[in-house]
């Protein structure tokens, strides 16, 4: 008896199944969890956009890699205070470093820009000692 071995296209058919259920099973997991998903998700947007090379982000467990900002962590309220601003507005114009940073370093779309204000926002509501 020969065996044959498998298409291509049945590899592929088969590899697609498997993600399918590798995600519905870590989605299950994080629902389960609940923030799992917000802690992993800001995790991964502030580390990948760059943000912790000045600044922690305490919430997600971030550290920064210069210490020269403030922990956003504090920037869904701090930014009022110190800019006279909402987050949201500061983010369109923003002023000081963060207007040269913005501008040339870390481009944000403004699906990025409504992110940021939904993960600072919990990270705010969710500070570790708060």
């Amino acid at each position: 008896m020969s065996k044959t071995l498998p298409t291509p296209a049945r590899f592929i058919q088969l590899g697609k199944l498997i993600l399918l259920a590798t995600t519905l099973t870590t989605s299950a997991i994080l629902i389960s969890c609940g923030g799992a998903s917000e802690m992993a998700e800001g995790k991964a947007f502030f580390q990948t956009k760059g943000c912790t090379e000045c600044h922690a982000v305490s919430t997600f467990g971030l550290d920064s890699q210069n210490k020269s900002g403030p922990d956003l962590a504090d920037a869904y309220t701090d930014v009022q205070k110190r800019f006279g601003t909402s987050l949201e507005n500061f983010l369109k114009s923003p002023t000081g470093t963060m207007q040269m940073v913005l501008k040339d370093k870390i481009k944000l779309t403004d699906d990025e820009k409504r992110k940021v204000i939904e993960l600072l926002k919990y990270a705010h509501e969710n500070k570790p000692g708060k």
